[in-house]
């Protein structure tokens, strides 16, 4: 159960990722569970990581898949967050595996009766895969074209049809799974059932075979086929044709969850980068000798903290502000994986050759690492339908904030600050009925900017006057862009552009995503300043984060957050610093593992 000795944090919802860290050991030593030798030879082979699964169930992994009302041992979805982030800077391949396993456990968490929860405890208790089956090959995304029926059976329901394209659709035993339950195209027409392998008649089911993909490709993303299959009427969740709710709830959390895949590959990332800039020689220096590499890898640090920012404000909101997650979610899940993903190609170009090479340093793992990262943004919702959920909520969100002109009450206040601050318990995990459809056009996070500038300017902590200036003065421009944003919404009003899905609209989305994240980011800041010592406290990285955000969004390239040289110097030392201590590229870095286990 995870019980391995380890320097304790001050954190307590961090200490059973450390303990896991230090139990899986150094994945640059071959004999350790999960190494990059192993996890590269998997994937050489198209080889499902069945050992590393069975390493992982050995320690108790499965049981924190399970929230602990469930007879689990998840305290919150934050702990199992920083669990998955462990797990994922190794091997993509298992921790997406497993991951896919609470997803498919996620409706019944939240909807499902209490034999449902009982029965689905006990099998992911077990170390059983399980998955989520929605999808079929004619339909992708378009869920409400759903085909697979279940249809009034003497005995229940008859199950008959395809599902496509499922992670575990051959190795899960259990699944949760989107029929349709009465003729029609209405969201009361679908419904999703609880299916237990094990419980089946001969033949009821027959797998769609292995799927070979260009990532994860070890992975079982297979399917499965129904052919006139009965199941009771008991194992319907959430009531017949309550499945689309109960789906879109499901992925609310779910596309939060899928942060922790992102973080810890992006870490990898920069590491694997930083590790070979620092000994490779080239035209008689360092690589990190050069400017344009050394730049390079300070942005893809300040992507990682933005990125962090924002998975650490939306994991805890799931049990302390849920009703929020019909935007937050969409929010997190395009900005973390996108933002991964440009850290990876941004560490690729510090690697060089190496970064295509499938052995040599460490192993080759950074081939894998690239394949396997640009998976997490296509599930739960691909980009671009994250992108249109945000952007048919923005007009919402612009009649709203332009009414209350951003005030926060300071009931509103408090409940942000509960959420930031990280020694604060986030225990508990929500069920259908704390989440919404609709924020009706609410997001205290982007408009806590007015006051957070206030706050820091009211309450200086321990960083210098010139610092507390340069953070309120971006923190302006912040709102000058936020203001921009509203207009051109606005202006979009007025040309009859309407439709959530235009390229205008796309665009203001992913503005508004920048535009969240710094807010989170200085809203993590303020409320844990005088928490988390070191780097984090000093405020040094936030000011030129945020530098490099509003040169993005003024369109100004990254000449304005390179001019301090000077801070730049000084985060690049802490920077290494990390590196060298082999700590995690975070907001909570704790320690990384060290040789053999």
């Amino acid at each position: 159960m995870l019980m391995t000795e380890v320097d304790r944090l001050d954190l307590p919802t961090w200490r059973k990722a450390q303990e896991l860290e230090q139990h899986l050991g150094d994945p640059r030593v071959a004999a350790n569970p999960l190494s990059c030798h192993t996890t590269v030879n998997f994937d050489e082979g198209d080889e499902f990581p069945q050992k590393s699964v069975d390493a992982l169930s050995d320690v108790g992994f499965f049981n924190y898949l399970v929230p602990e009302k469930f007879a689990g041992a998840m305290a919150s979805p934050t702990e199992l967050m920083a669990l998955t982030r462990v797990v994922s800077r190794r091997d993509l391949t298992t921790a997406i595996a497993i991951g896919q396993t609470f997803l498919g456990a996620l409706p019944v968490w939240l909807g499902g009766s209490d034999e449902q929860t009982a029965l689905q405890s006990s099998h992911v208790r077990s170390a059983h895969l399980g998955c989520l089956a929605l999808t079929e090959k004619g339909h992708g995304s378009d869920v409400m074209s759903s085909e697979v029926v279940a249809e009034p059976h003497a005995d229940g329901l008859c199950v008959s049809g395809e599902k496509w394209l499922i992670n575990n659709g051959t190795r899960g035993t259990t699944l949760s799974l989107l029929v349709r339950s009465k003729p029609g195209t209405g969201m009361d027409t679908l419904s999703l059932l609880l299916i237990d392998k094990e419980t089946l008649s001969d033949g009821a089911t027959k797998p769609v075979e292995k799927i070979p993909t260009h990532g994860i490709r070890g992975a079982d993303i297979s399917g499965i086929r129904f052919v006139d299959c009965v199941v009771p009427e008991s194992v319907v969740m959430g009531g017949v044709g309550g499945g689309f709710e109960l789906m879109v709830k499901t992925l609310q959390i779910s596309r939060i969850m899928a942060t922790g895949f992102s973080l810890g590959a992006s870490d990898s990332a920069i590491r694997l980068a930083l590790d070979f800039a620092i000994d490779r020689q080239i035209y008689g220096a360092s690589v990190v000798d050069i400017p344009a590499a050394r730049f390079s890898l300070i942005g893809c640090l300040l992507d990682q903290f933005m990125a962090e920012s924002v998975a650490l404000i939306t994991t805890r909101a799931i049990t302390l502000q849920p009703s929020r997650l019909t935007l937050w979610s969409a929010i997190t899940k395009y900005y973390v994986p996108v933002t991964s993903e440009k850290i990876v190609r941004d560490s690729g170009v510090v690697l060089g050759a190496r970064h295509y090479i499938r052995e040599d340093h460490w192993s080759g793992l950074f081939q894998k690492l690239m394949r396997d990262n640009a998976v997490v943004s296509l599930f739960d919702g691909s980009t671009a339908v994250n992108l249109g959920l945000i952007a048919g909520q923005l007009n919402m969100l612009v009649a709203a904030r332009t009414k209350s002109h951003g005030h926060l009450e300071p009931e509103q206040r408090d409940e942000l600050l509960a959420l930031a601050t990280l020694d604060q318990a986030d225990t508990g995990f929500p069920r259908a009925d704390d989440l919404e459809l609709s924020n009706n056009g609410h997001d205290e996070i982007l408009d806590s900017l007015g006051w957070l500038a206030e706050k820091i300017a009211a309450e200086p902590g321990d960083e210098d006057e010139d610092l507390r200036q340069l953070l309120l003065e971006e923190i302006a421009l912040l709102l000058l862009e936020r203001d921009k944003l509203d207009a051109a919404v606005r202006d979009l009003n007025l040309a009859k552009d309407f439709k959530p899905t235009s390229e205008a609209r796309f665009e203001l989305a992913k503005r508004y995503c920048q535009l969240f994240a710094a807010a989170s980011a200085i809203l993590i800041w303020v409320a844990n300043r005088d928490t988390i010592n070191g780097m984090f406290s000093s405020g040094e990285w936030l000011e030129l984060m945020l530098a490099r955000i509003n040169s993005e969004l003024s369109e100004v390239g990254v000449s304005h957050w390179m001019q301090n040289k000077v801070v730049i110097e000084r985060l690049w030392q802490q920077f290494l610093g990390l590196y060298h201590d082999e700590k995690m590229f975070s907001i909570v870095p704790f320690a990384l593992a060290k040789g053999v286990r």
